[in-house]
Formats: structure tokens, sequence, C-alpha cells
């Protein structure tokens, strides 16, 4: 089944539409009964969440027929990632927990696999009406609101370790201490827990490296392809690459290898 650009615009259109009625009216104006927790008290879920995610799964059937899809409020304990020839995994509102508090730091997500290689996908920011849509071997693009598109530029390949995209709010409180300490000497540690807007930062050059936890599929997918077309790197400690990681590793994203190299030094010499 093949894939092309034209068909990852049709991704885009889709993704912006539901952001345009169903993600952005909400935002804001949620009630607190549309609010709730999933498995702790800030993993949380909003009817917007919800219903993006039932729209878009609809859209996506309807516009790519024999299409799979999957998405973060539908996925299933052991579902098969590798088994289809087309498959949209889903993320409608990457960073829920800002997207209810108010606060303009979220998007829409969605990757698309054929045999559980990431072959394209598209980041939507419903505030700005802007996306990023990347093509395996096509490298990565941004599409403004008014319909333009540009390439991305290569990430420079000089070791850079200025800024740094850590979870600090996953670590207990002597985790967060430990972890802030092991980047003592980088200018500026920023804690986002917006795959989407990290994406974008290492995308677009404003972040060095990102360290990712409790990975999950919908997070993930279309981000890395995105690194990878840029020149960057990811990995874990251990030397797993995405997808061949598990949900606890922690996964280290960055603009170079030799960005990734100073990084993971940092942790290495980080006490337990």
């Amino acid at each position: 089944m093949s894939f092309a650009l034209p068909d990852l615009l049709t991704v885009e259109r889709l993704a912006r539409d539901v952001a345009a009625r169903i993600i952005l009216p909400r935002f804001g104006a949620l009630a607190q009964s549309e609010i709730r927790a999933k498995t702790a008290p800030d993993d949380l879920v909003t009817i917007a969440d919800t219903e993006a995610e039932a729209a878009l799964t609809r859209d996506l059937r309807a516009a790519f027929s024999g299409a799979a899809v999957t998405g973060e409020e539908t996925a299933v304990d052991g579902f098969d990632y590798a088994a289809d020839p087309l498959l949209f995994v889903i993320d409608p509102v990457d960073g829920t927990w800002p997207f209810a508090h108010g606060l303009p730091i979220f998007g829409t997500m969605v990757a698309v696999l054929r045999h559980g290689e990431a072959i394209g996908g598209v980041i939507h920011y419903p505030v700005t009406q802007d996306s990023l849509l990347v093509l395996r071997g096509g490298g990565v693009h941004r599409l403004d609101a008014g319909g333009q598109m540009s390439r991305l530029a290569p990430l420079s390949q000089t070791a850079r370790l200025e800024t740094a995209l850590l979870p600090l709010s996953q670590h207990d409180a002597a985790g967060r201490v430990r972890l802030a300490a092991a980047f003592g000497a980088v200018s500026r540690i920023v804690t986002i827990q917006c795959s989407a807007l990290e994406y974008r930062m290492l995308a677009e050059g404003q972040a060095d490296i990102c360290l990712s936890t409790g990975l999950k599929p919908w997070d993930h997918h279309a981000g890395q392809l995105m690194l990878a077309e840029l020149g960057g790197f990811a990995a874990t400690e251990d030397g797993r690459q995405w997808p061949d990681v598990r949900p606890e590793d922690h996964l280290l994203s960055a603009a170079n290898r030799a960005s990734w190299e100073r990084a993971m030094a940092c942790l290495r010499g980080r006490a337990d």
C-alpha cells in the first residue's frame, strides 16, 4: 500500500480540521466533569481527547480504505503495531495536563506505520495552526497557517549541550535533584512533558537533547522519524533505538551523535 506526500497532506488536513472543530473550542473552556485522571492524578484525559480521537479515527478510515487506526485513548495491551501494511497511530491531545490547565502547550500527533516501521508523521499545533510533516526519505517540512510549506534544514552536527529538555516531574524529589545535578553545566534545563513540543524544539534547533520516560508509541513514532530525517540521534543507555525500546526505558534524543554522547556521559556520571 503506497503512501506519498499527497497522502501525508491529507492526514495533516484531517488533523487540522479535528483540532479546529473539537480541540480548540474546548481549550480553556473545560468543565471539571470533562477532565478525569487515568493511571495517576497528573495522567489526565479530557472530553477533547476522546472526541478528537474518535473523529480522527473515523476520518482516517474514510480517507484511507483498509487502513488500521489506533490511538492513545483506545489502545489495548498487546496490540501488534507491526501487523498492518498501513496503520495510523493517534495522540489526539499530546500534552493533556497543560491543555486541561489552560496552557498552550499541546499538539495533535499522527504517525503512519507500515508493518511497524514509521514511514510518515504529522504533528499539528492547534494554537499556532501550523504543522510539522515528515515522510521517510523526504525530510521534514513545516506547513504554516497560510498553507505555505518549507523544508527544515538538517540539524547541526556540532556537539552542543546548552538546552536540555528533562522530565523532572516524572521523578521524586531526590531523583529531580540528582537529574538536575547531572546536567549542572547546562545553560537551560526545561521541563515541558509534551512530546509534540519537545520534538519541535529538537527539529528546529531550539534544544540540544531531550530525555523521555514512560515510552508510548503515539508519543514517539512521528517525532523519532523527524529526528532521524534531520540527522539527529536517539538511543537508550544500553543502545536500544526506537522502536526497539521498552516502556520503562529512558530514551535520550539529541540533535546529533556527538551531543548525545556528551549528554549520556552526564547521565552515566549521575549518582544512583
